[in-house]
């Protein structure tokens, strides 16, 4: 009897310890489902910036708001520093610290702006002019230009107002333009300026015939037919779209442009010198969508080191010539789209892929052959 009680009771004990060691297992998955599910869509992102490997900015909008995130860990965690004023576009991101977003574009425009990285903000003095706020770039923290939309002219141009800061944003002083005493050329549809110096600067625009810009020599206040050099396979007398210039120094800098035909055929003037001398390399030459539409954003980090999207859906990269990244199409899935990218160097770069539901952040580290995606584990929205 007491023989059939110990076997009994050793029984008992291996199938509490069976009980136990599979609710051990189940203790010990459920942290890994857990931490599974840790996993966060983005917001619906617009742009990003990224200062390095682990600082960056990201321009969202959650909710029908535009929200202002930024990063200290490569994009694992988000931290909304979104000012109480609501934003609208255009904004500008210099560096880690010193950010400036639109409060009011039209009549008595104004910005907010932050020089400690969004931990406090400070609003600008109203610029009271008629006309609309339609970009900013900032050469340091202290000196920007704001661009302005004032009226479209018949059907070959359009009239635009330069204002400039001294003081980091806080006043605004209209300089050429508009209703000052500097004229601007009304002759093609431009976008914003782009000042690659205290003195010089660039007025990029969308027009006919041969390329052209305007050129400033003297900081914004006076402006310039300004006519590029061609090459024998570029189309003659066709319509053309330039986009903002990048400048990686006063002197060192792209200019991209491209031809609307039966296709869009990209060219990027490159200069060592200012504009004196342009290297314009072999064209990317990119199918037009059934519909006809097509939508270009472009990167860059040197004069021979560049990427760009194409209808948010392809990317192609630039290292001694054109190529396809083809990772990218494998990532892109139903309705999701390429929202934004960045690159920080030759090597880094980040994209977000996704739609109006929110996004996955992917990352890059041998120049856009392969992507990874980034766990985003927490966004304090």
């Amino acid at each position: 009897m007491n023989r059939r009680r110990t076997l009994a009771t050793v029984l008992l004990m291996c199938c509490a310890l069976l009980i136990a060691g599979c609710n051990t297992e189940q203790a010990t998955a459920k942290p890994a489902a857990e931490k599974k599910r840790e996993k966060q869509r983005l917001p619906y992102v617009k742009s990003l910036h990224m200062i390095d490997g682990n600082k960056g900015w990201m321009l969202a909008i959650q909710d029908s708001s535009r929200r202002l995130l930024k990063t200290g860990d490569g994009g694992r965690s988000w931290r909304d520093v979104t000012p109480e004023a609501e934003t609208v576009i255009p904004a500008y991101i210099l560096d880690e610290k010193h950010v400036w977003l639109t409060t009011k574009e039209f009549a008595d425009k104004q910005l907010v702006y932050t020089a400690d990285g969004g931990e406090t903000w400070a609003k600008s003095e109203p610029l009271s002019t008629e006309s609309q706020m339609m970009g900013l770039h900032f050469l340091n923290e202290k000196t920007g230009w704001m661009t302005n939309y004032v009226r479209g002219i018949g059907a070959g141009g359009s009239q635009i107002e330069l204002a400039k800061t001294e003081d980091g944003g806080k006043t605004w002083v209209a300089i050429s333009g508009g209703s000052t005493e500097k004229e601007i050329p009304v002759e093609g549809y431009k976008s914003k300026a782009v000042l690659s110096s205290n003195d010089e600067g660039w007025i990029p625009l969308a027009a006919s015939g041969h390329p052209w810009a305007y050129r400033s020599i003297n900081g914004g206040a006076d402006w310039e037919f300004y006519s590029l050099p061609v090459t024998e396979q570029m189309p003659k007398e066709q319509f053309f779209d330039m986009q903002p210039p990048i400048f990686f120094s006063d002197t060192a800098g792209l200019i991209p442009l491209y031809f609307l035909t039966d296709r869009l055929e990209v060219y990027v003037y490159s200069t060592e010198d200012g504009g004196r001398n342009w290297d314009i390399p072999p064209a990317l030459d990119i199918p037009l969508q059934n519909s006809g539409e097509y939508e270009i954003e472009m990167d860059a980090v040197s004069l021979n080191r560049m990427w760009l999207v194409s209808n948010r859906n392809e990317m192609y990269a630039f290292d001694n010539g054109w190529k396809t990244v083809a990772s990218v199409k494998s990532l892109i899935e139903n309705n999701a789209r390429i929202l934004a990218f960045d690159f920080i160097n030759e090597s880094e770069g980040w994209m977000a892929i996704g739609n109006e539901e929110g996004a996955l952040l992917y990352k890059t580290e041998d120049g856009g052959m392969s992507w990874n995606e980034v766990m985003v584990k927490n966004i304090d929205l």
